[in-house]
């Protein structure tokens, strides 16, 4: 198996991440090297990259859209996939940003504090308090377009709507 086709069949099992091992086997180039770009050189790759803590994240959407393998992703994928941070609205904490890269909240941080644009948007640092803002978040990590991820969050918001009102109606016939 391709490393390409390994990289699709994890986004098909809905990982969102590779390893710095995963691209250098991808490019045919070595592992120190890519490390080394990302750390200090992320404009110049071309897809996103994420240095959290000692960790480096690279978005398998974007490797797998420049790599010419993939379109946008649509909206039901990104409400799948985010459905955590969709629920937050406009802002969404270091405490959602840690599900989504299996990482500390503490370490996401730090690293916000250090690089506010860490995401490819700028955070909202205010004292103890770090808000990022969604749909600048959901674009830098998957590529998608701005409409799909609006699409996202209003699928979402449906749904939940819909839910509840269904929750609430069947609660009043039982009681009377």
């Amino acid at each position: 198996m391709s490393a390409l086709d390994e990289l699709m069949e994890r986004l098909n099992r809905g990982e969102l991440f590779c390893k710095a091992t995963d691209i250098a086997r991808l490019m045919n180039t070595d592992v120190a090297y890519i490390r080394g770009m990302a750390i200090h050189e992320r404009d110049k790759l071309p897809f996103a990259s994420f240095a959290i803590g000692k960790n480096i994240k690279f978005s398998i959407p974007s490797v797998l859209r420049e790599m010419g393998e993939s379109d946008n992703m649509t909206p039901a994928e990104l409400c799948t996939m985010f459905s955590n941070v969709l629920s937050k609205g406009v802002h969404c904490t270091p405490v959602d940003i840690a599900k989504i890269f299996g990482s500390d909240p503490n370490t996401i941080r730090r690293s916000l504090r250090k690089d506010p644009e860490l995401f490819g948007c700028k955070a909202v640092v205010s004292g103890k308090r770090i808000k990022v803002p969604t749909i600048p978040l959901i674009r830098s990590l998957t590529g998608a377009s701005t409409e799909n991820i609006k699409a996202a969050i209003a699928a979402y918001f449906c749904c939940f709507c819909f839910s509840a009102s269904i929750f609430f109606f069947s609660s009043s016939i039982c009681r009377s």
